[in-house]
């Protein structure tokens, strides 16, 4: 306020030297007025003739040459004047020109002329030019003249005083030049001065406007109404108006300057009003703006500059109560101007106030720490770049202020804001109410967003929804004293309630006191590592901690710190650290590349240096987790901690397996890759007691032991196919594999015992397995699912040893085969008791490799390799040798197998192999080879056969070669019925059926689609001539869509289906036999003598119950037509043959050297069994013959009419080409071993069994009865 004083006092001085300067520029004036002295006592009318008289006056009165260029009187109303024009003033030293008028004009009063006193009315100058100039001595003189001194106090001489009495003075247009011999600035030019000077007694008013540089001034003028002397400041009232448009302080005359402090500059616009009393100002009021303003500040050393300022300024004084108050206020200190609003300062005996609307903090801190220089605040200050608002500011001084308990404050900060600094947090969003006194204070915290970043304590900044707090403070005689209460915090991350005490000593040697306790809930496990103290912990268990705690919601929660800072973490017991977490939800990774915990409810324990996480329930992957504790004893930074886990978790076997094999433990020594990667199937519960001892510094060298314990289990070796149930035990382990353990269960059907045993030789950590026990026909069964398995019979023991060593493991398995029994055709057949030995041998052999060897005595050698893949085992490569010997791996991938036999029954093979949809051969299969001396099938007699196929790349090829076949062979997969057999043959021979062999009965479901060529086809020792067979399967079985015999002469075509609904059998076959030379066929057939000539075209459609290989003839249907003709049957020996199984050839005896035919024709039906004809004819030049009635062809009877009409020979012979001609004939042979009667239409009746029928004659009337009968079948 002193300053704001000190200010209006200097305006006060400036306008008091203003005045006074225009009072020395009237003295100029004093010429103009002694020239109205000489009027007056001249008299006016005589003035304008006594021009040299009144030059000569003048001069002698000032001691200076006056020069008047013209004179002239007039009358202003009622008041005399005088108009002088070109008035000059000489220097009396060199008689140059120091002052010049264009223009004087004076009227006089009339009154006081009559008594002889000049009073001037007005005097009126115009277009005045002088120059004033300082001297070097310091001295001011109007340029030709003597120098001036200045005025004293109440002095100003006579004639000034007669001047303050005259009532207008008026300078026009005029100019003045300031030259300064104490300055190298060049002269101040002025122009269009104008002063009014209006006196009337006491009451003076002055008026001044002038044209300065426009660098100066761009509008300049002073206005003063005072009452009083002004050359006696302290007897001096009024008001005064200052305007100062555009004016630049720095461009004032030196003179002025050196009035004021050094460095004060600036640019101001001012309209100001000002009111004195007694030489005082009583009061201002005006608008006023500055820019680019330069303050001294002593106590700086410097000058502190502003950017801007403006405002409506009110100062006013009563007594010694004054008050300053600003409106509007806007400042720009360092950067744009902000609005302060209102700023009001009142001072007076009882004390200050002030208060202050707003405050820009980032302003205001950015001016502070520039105008501070490069002191250590000053850059902290620009680090920490404060920000935000203070609303509503009230400071309050009692008295003069000299105790600090008479100052307080009150303010509202809003949106504070600051960077860390060190170890000072940093804040965004800081609200809240602030009200102090003297060495205490509170602080009510009430802020929404708020946001605090610590870097040197969190990584990450900490954001809140809500901040309350009440906080307060007291300054001690050797502390600070911090008390906050009611603390509340709401968050994303949770919410928390507490108290805070803090005691921080002067001392800077010493460390803070902290009491904090606060209780937190609904916490955020995944955003844990925001709450870290990165200052108290090493790096290595910070970035534990962050894996660990993956995620979960913190139901209640606790912190407590107590004692001083340089005692964490309170070892000594001299304070209390502790932490305390409950935990649900919590997902947990205490170990890098582990399958975390999940579901946890964990409690959390930070008590200390010292780390505690209890969980009371939660999951690891599949399993059910025990009790697990979590501890760390040092966990200060720069510690070394270690962190303890034990868990029990329980669950599927399979699940333990899964979570170890994904786990780290497998990049570890010892022979966990290998016992883990052996490619096994798992089932069963169990229960895993873990421990490990892990190094926050690098948790990949952890330490790992503990038990596992197998209830009910099971475990199925892929590689090779071995399964185990019921195993149950138990089985230590470290990080180097299993260390002992024993395991029973039963393995392959069978009771088994496995003992584990940890080796640990040097370098070498090599875990054994080993096992003994017995494996029964139904364990092989089931565990390899194989069709061959039904076969076997018996147990067998075994005993076999596994070591598995870091990259390698090795399983060799021997096992006695004695008490087993094979029913598999040979050469794979063993009887009980014949000593036999199994051995196994499973190998890795490199990096994901393996090779599987068996043998089984002399009969059975393999070798197989598989590669590890990412879903198990593949098979890659592979040999199989039956009687081969010992066999190597193939070159190409894919399975080979070779056999070689003296003997082969393939019929029982078929039957152990028969195909019933899906894939013949498994995909991996690639070759097939064998050699055989002797092969049967089909209960036929083949002889040698060698077969050699392989697959290119999804199509079987090859050849097969042997005494009865000769070709090549493909067999290709089909969508439909997955199979196609293909034989192109050079030769195909069917021989005959062995002796009683046993039937064979084959299932349709179970045929290929067969496409077979022969252009050599011979049953028995006939050669029937080119076949072409094609048969496909159909939903219902098999259906034969062509079979093609030709040969020169003779076309055989067959065609039909073999279906299979459930157990039931079912045949059809359509037949068409044409020849046009019968009796040649049957010559080249076997068949010589049988029939000379002949042409036949025989149709025939039949349907049986049963496979074609076995029919049931009572089920036995159809119909035949037959038609031949120009024939001859020839003599033959009686009997029957079979004709490839359908045909058979019957002789009738002998009827003398044969008989030939004209025709033969007729129509047979067979119905269950039974084949009906009632038009079966032979015609002859010389006879007729009808045959009528029924044959049984299953139950081998007749019941036939046969009406002979001769006109023959001797002996005749008839042929049947199916079984129903040959018994019909064979009837026909007891018939005409007869003499036939001699008279036309004789029947005879043939009854009876074939072997033995009765043969009787019947008359016309009997023979019409009988035909009815056989026509209507009895009845």
């Amino acid at each position: 306020m002193r300053r704001v004083h000190r200010f209006a006092f200097h305006v006060g001085r400036v306008t008091l030297h203003v005045g006074r300067w225009a009072w020395y520029v009237s003295a100029g004036l004093l010429v103009a007025v002694m020239l109205v002295l000489v009027v007056a006592r001249v008299g006016l009318p005589a003035l304008a003739e006594k021009k040299i008289e009144i030059e000569n006056f003048i001069s002698e009165q000032f001691d200076y040459p006056v020069r008047i260029g013209a004179l002239d009187t007039y009358w202003e109303g009622l008041r005399p004047g005088l108009q002088i024009k070109r008035l000059e003033v000489f220097s009396s030293s060199d008689m140059s020109r120091a002052i010049k008028f264009r223009e004087v004009r004076v009227s006089v009063a009339l009154l006081p002329l009559i008594w002889g006193e000049v009073q001037i009315d007005s005097l009126v100058v115009v277009n005045p030019k002088l120059a004033i100039e300082r001297l070097a001595d310091g001295r001011l003189q109007l340029t030709g003249f003597e120098p001036m001194a200045m005025p004293r106090k109440g002095g100003g001489g006579k004639l000034l005083s007669w001047l303050l009495r005259q009532r207008e003075l008026i300078i026009e247009d005029g100019e003045l030049q300031w030259f300064d011999h104490k300055s190298d600035e060049q002269a101040l030019y002025l122009s269009n001065i104008s002063l009014n000077l209006h006196n009337a007694g006491d009451s003076h008013q002055l008026g001044v406007t002038a044209r300065f540089p426009p660098e100066l001034c761009g509008q300049c003028s002073l206005n003063i109404d005072i009452v009083g002397n002004p050359l006696v400041p302290e007897e001096l009232s009024g008001t005064v108006f200052l305007q100062a448009i555009d004016m630049n302080l720095g461009r004032l005359p030196k003179i002025a300057r050196d009035a004021m402090p050094a460095t004060l500059a600036g640019e101001f616009d001012l309209q100001l009003w000002s009111t004195w009393r007694g030489g005082k100002m009583q009061s201002a009021r005006g608008d006023v703006e500055v820019s680019q303003l330069r303050l001294p500040l002593k106590r700086l050393g410097t000058a502190i500059a502003f950017r801007e300022a403006r405002a409506r300024l009110s100062w006013k004084k009563r007594g010694k109560y004054w008050e300053l108050s600003l409106t509007d206020l806007w400042l720009g200190l360092n950067g744009p101007a902000w609005s302060a609003g209102r700023v009001r300062v009142a001072h007076g005996p009882g004390g200050s106030t002030a208060h202050v609307s707003r405050i820009n903090i980032d302003d205001v801190a950015a001016f502070v720490a520039r105008i501070s220089g490069k002191r250590k605040f000053a850059q902290n200050l620009k680090m920490i770049r404060p920000g935000g608002e203070l609303h509503d500011i009230e400071l309050t001084v009692d008295g003069k202020g000299k105790n600090l308990d008479d100052y307080s404050v009150t303010a509202r900060l809003e949106g504070f804001r600051s960077e860390p600094l060190r170890k000072i947090p940093g804040v965004r969003g800081l609200s809240g109410q602030l009200s102090a006194r003297g060495l205490r204070g509170t602080f009510l915290l009430d802020a929404k967003d708020m946001v605090v970043t610590a870097p040197h304590n969190f990584r990450a900044p900490i954001s809140t929804n809500t901040v309350f707090a009440r906080l307060a403070w007291e300054i001690k005689s050797d502390h600070v004293e911090i008390v906050g209460k009611d603390l509340r915090v709401s968050a994303e991350d949770g919410n928390g309630t507490g108290t805070l005490e803090l005691r921080i000593p002067f001392d800077k040697t010493l460390k803070p006191d902290v009491d904090v306790q606060v209780e937190f809930s609904d916490g955020n496990g995944a955003h844990s590592s925001r709450y870290v103290p990165i200052n108290l912990l090493g790096d290595e268990m910070i970035a534990w901690l962050d894996s660990s705690i993956v995620a979960g919601r913190v139901v209640k929660g606790s912190l407590v710190y107590q004692g001083n800072v340089a005692d964490f973490p309170f070892r000594e017991g001299n304070g209390r650290f502790e932490v305390q977490l409950e935990v649900r939800d919590g997902v947990f990774n205490y170990l890098p590349g582990w399958t975390p915990i999940t579901d946890a409810e964990v409690h959390v324990q930070f008590k200390g240096s010292q780390m505690r996480v209890t969980h009371d329930r939660g999951r690891l992957g599949g399993l059910d987790l025990g009790k697990i504790t979590v501890t760390a004893e040092d966990l200060r930074k720069n510690s070394k901690p270690i962190i303890k886990v034990a868990a029990t978790a329980s669950g599927p076997v399979t699940e333990v397996m899964r979570i170890l094999r994904e786990s780290p433990v497998t990049e570890r020594g010892g022979s966990w890759r290998s016992y883990l990667g052996l490619g096994f199937g798992i089932g069963g519960q169990s229960t895993i007691n873990l421990r490990l001892s892990i190094p926050a510094r690098n948790a990949s060298t952890f330490e790992m032991d503990g038990e596992f314990v197998v209830e009910d289990g099971s475990l199925a070796f892929r590689v090779p196919r071995i399964r185990a149930d019921r195993i149950n035990g138990r089985v230590g382990f470290d990080l180097a594999g299993p260390t002992q353990g024993e395991l029973k269960g039963r393995i392959l059907g069978g009771a088994a015992t496995v003992q584990i045993m940890g080796q640990d030789e040097g370098e070498r950590n090599e875990t054994v397995l080993s096992g003994r026990g017995r494996f029964t026909d139904a364990g092989l069964s089931e565990a390899f699912q194989w069709r061959l398995g039904r076969y076997l019979q018996g147990s067998a023991a075994w005993i076999g040893t596994m070591r598995l060593r870091p990259g390698y493991d090795i399983l060799q398995l021997e096992a006695d085969l004695s008490d087993m029994q094979s029913t598999l055709p040979a050469p794979l057949n063993k009887p009980k008791g014949q000593s036999q030995k199994l051995t196994l041998v499973s190998e890795s052999i490199g990096r994901g490799r393996r090779r599987v060897d068996v043998g089984v005595g002399e009969i059975i050698d393999a070798r197989f390799e598989f590669s590890e893949q990412e879903q198990g085992w593949d098979f890659t490569r592979g040999t199989i040798g039956l009687g081969v010997g010992a066999v190597k791996l193939p070159a190409g991938p894919g399975l080979s197998v070779f056999a070689r036999a003296d003997h082969v029954d393939a019929d029982p093979w078929f039957q152990v192999f028969e195909h019933r949809g899906g894939p013949l051969f498994p995909d991996f299969l690639r070759r097939l080879r064998g050699e055989f001396q002797s092969v049967f099938l089909f209960n036929r007699r083949l002889g040698r056969l060698r077969v050699d196929i392989d697959k290119k790349p999804d199509i079987w090829h090859g050849r097969i070669v042997g005494e009865s076949i000769d070709g090549r062979i493909g067999i290709t997969e089909t969508a439909a019925r997955n199979l196609r057999l293909d034989l192109d043959l050079e030769r195909l021979v069917i021989p005959g059926k062995i002796p009683d062999a046993p039937k064979i009965r084959g299932d349709p479901h179970a045929l290929p689609l067969l496409a077979l060529k022969a252009r050599s086809f011979q049953y028995k020792d006939k050669e029937i001539g080119a076949l072409d067979f094609w048969a496909v399967p159909i939903d219902q079985g098999w259906r034969v869509v062509r079979a093609n015999m030709t040969r020169p002469g003779t076309e055989l075509s067959l065609s039909g289906n073999w279906t299979r609904a459930g157990e039931e059998q079912r045949s059809e076959l359509r037949l068409r036999l044409r020849s046009s030379n019968l009796g040649e066929t049957l010559q080249e057939l076997g068949y010589p003598q049988q029939i000379e000539n002949g042409q036949i075209d025989l149709s025939a459609s039949l349907t049986w119950q049963g496979s074609p290989l076995a029919p049931a003839m009572a089920t036995l249907g159809g119909d035949i037509q037959l038609s031949a003709k120009n024939g001859r049957f020839l003599q033959i020996t009686s009997g029957a043959s079979q004709f490839i199984e359908f045909l058979d050839i019957a002789s009738i005896g002998k009827w003398g050297k044969g008989m030939p035919f004209k025709t033969i024709g007729g129509d047979i039906t067979i119905e269950n069994g039974n084949a009906y004809t009632q038009n079966l004819y032979t015609k002859h030049s010389t006879f007729q013959l009808f045959i009528n009635g029924r044959v049984g062809i299953a139950a081998k009877d007749f019941d036939l009419a046969v009406q002979v009409i001769p006109k023959l020979g001797t002996n005749i012979l008839l042929w049947g080409t199916l079984p129903i001609l040959g018994v019909t004939l064979l009837a026909l042979e007891k018939v005409f071993d007869k003499p036939l009667a001699g008279k036309t239409g004789i029947t005879y009746t043939i009854k009876g069994p074939w072997k033995e029928p009765t043969i009787g004659t019947l008359g016309q009337i009997e023979l019409d009865r009988e035909l009815e009968e056989l026509r209507t079948g009895g009845n």
